[in-house]
């Protein structure tokens, strides 16, 4: 049984704006909502599965799930962040086993859960399931990823792959026809399926992935684990959620963790920001505004005038301007708007070498996000002055990756990366990263690419504006002071 519910001591940074962060190490804690809150913003990320040393990109990546929820001061919330899968052993739920394990391949990651109380019974509010073990047999096979659904794992013939949970029941077992075998084991309500010898475990999750099976001939062969399943309760005080496998795959072999940012009373509602979105990919329903005319193959309104805010000298009845003015044509929606601080978001930036906490002058960085607006403009910032790295239009679904260089003239000491856009409702989202930069920046070392590192075409159509979220330079609002969670 799981022993004392005791929540360690929060360690509080009042240098930077940020979140409260749980992780693994901290067991079963009890977060209670303060006085003057009313509404928080959460992020789970399920844990990742485990992987042979050297070969971390078989891990399986742990699932993500963000939400707002709104809350009364004294509230209890029971958080159990989801531990890393690890040779012979699944990573756990907090106190509580999640992930699967195995004979001599590599375990599931544990689920990340929120439940509504202090007590390890008390109700699920929300799950991010945890990755799939990689198989170690004769060649090293991929765990599956968490997500909605998770992932089955990857066979390593004859040894075959652990299916993935679903929203309503557990992974298969993986299944092998050879002579000399051991089927993998089938995941359950919350737990990743045991993997017989060197096969990977499922991970954990609302619905936890199975194991993979075990075969021997000639060679050793392990399937990889299947992943466990994400899952949000359907609450009418949960609004703006956001569940699917997590992209990049930043938790690949990484742990688990859960996220809350607090939100005061005072806070303002979001509003959707004002300005066209172009007539080129069906999205969400449009803001209120009406664009300027801009040449269209559908059947666009162009009778209605209603207001245009962002413009000071257009005439009302004939706006037609001729000049590329912001949003620029190809992605949908107005520029993102760059605060004058760095957001205070439980929402993390990333880059295809996972989170990263060191930078260097000049440094050419592959930045990665998701969650926008299909085909909208995402900026990227690096503060503490607010300096423009670059901008990138979203894909379909919402995501993107772009090159951005580090200025050199960048001092040295602790900075934010952060990534401005519109979320798919239409509102503000931005991703941080935290880096520090060591050491004296350099003069003047050759510009990459022939350019100038802040080359920036349409920068003047970014401006620091303050939004919804309260972000105001001189206190007040939305930020709230910085805390982390010790150790």
């Amino acid at each position: 049984m799981l022993g004392a519910l005791v929540a360690p001591a929060l360690a509080v940074d009042t240098s930077r704006p940020g979140v409260t962060v749980w992780s693994p190490s901290d067991g079963d804690s009890v977060y209670t909502v303060p006085a003057g809150v009313c509404s928080i913003a959460v992020s789970l990320i399920g844990g990742g599965g485990g992987s042979v040393p050297g070969k971390s990109h078989l891990a399986g990546a742990g699932g993500y799930l963000e939400f707002r929820m709104t809350v009364v001061a004294g509230q209890e919330f029971l958080v159990q962040a989801g531990g890393q899968g690890a040779l012979q052993a699944g990573g756990h739920s907090g106190a509580s086993p999640s992930g699967g394990g195995s004979v001599l391949g590599y375990g599931g990651g544990g689920a990340s859960v929120l439940r509504e109380g202090s007590t390890a019974q008390a109700p699920v509010l929300a799950v991010a399931g945890g990755g799939g073990g990689a198989g170690a047999g004769f060649q090293a096979v991929q765990g599956g990823d968490a997500g909605p659904t998770g992932a089955g794992g990857q066979d390593d013939t004859p040894g075959g792959g652990g299916g993935g949970g679903t929203a309503a029941a557990g992974g298969a077992g993986g299944v092998s026809t050879f002579e000399t075998s051991t089927d993998g084991q089938p995941g359950a309500a919350s737990l990743g399926g045991d993997a017989p010898d060197v096969a990977g475990g499922g991970g954990g999750g609302w619905f936890g992935g199975g194991s993979g099976a075990w075969a021997m001939g000639g060679s050793t062969h392990g399937g990889g684990g299947g992943a466990g399943s994400n899952h949000l309760v359907t609450d009418s005080r949960i609004s703006q959620p956001f569940n699917r496998t997590m992209f990049p795959r930043e938790n690949a072999q990484r742990p688990g963790r859960v996220l809350v940012s607090e939100l005061p009373c005072s806070t303002p509602t979001l509003s959707a920001p004002t300005g066209p979105p172009t007539s080129q990919v069906p999205v969400d329903p449009a803001p209120d505004t009406v664009p300027p005319a801009v040449p269209t193959t559908t059947s666009a309104p162009t009778t209605t005038a209603a207001p245009t805010p962002t413009s000071t000298t257009a005439s009302t009845t004939a706006p037609a301007p001729t000049a590329p003015v912001s949003p620029p044509a190809g992605p949908e929606g107005p520029a993102p708007v760059v605060p004058p601080v760095p957001p205070a978001t439980p929402l993390t930036l990333t880059t295809d070498r996972g989170v990263i906490t060191d930078i260097d002058p000049g440094q050419a960085l592959t930045v990665m996000g998701t969650g926008f607006r299909p085909f909208s403009a995402a900026t990227i910032v690096i503060y503490s002055t607010p300096v423009v790295l670059g901008t990138v239009t979203t894909d379909a679904d919402g995501n993107f990756r772009t090159t951005v260089t580090v200025p050199t003239s960048l001092e040295a000491g602790a900075h934010s990366l952060v990534a401005s856009g519109t979320a798919p409702d239409g509102t503000s989202r931005f991703l941080r990263m935290d880096v520090v930069m060591d050491g004296p920046a350099h003069a003047s070392p050759p510009a990459p690419s022939g350019g100038p590192a802040l080359a920036y075409t349409g920068a003047a159509t970014v401006v620091p504006a303050l939004i919804g979220v309260g972000l105001l330079a001189g206190g007040g609002g939305l930020l709230v002071a910085a805390r982390r969670r010790a150790g």
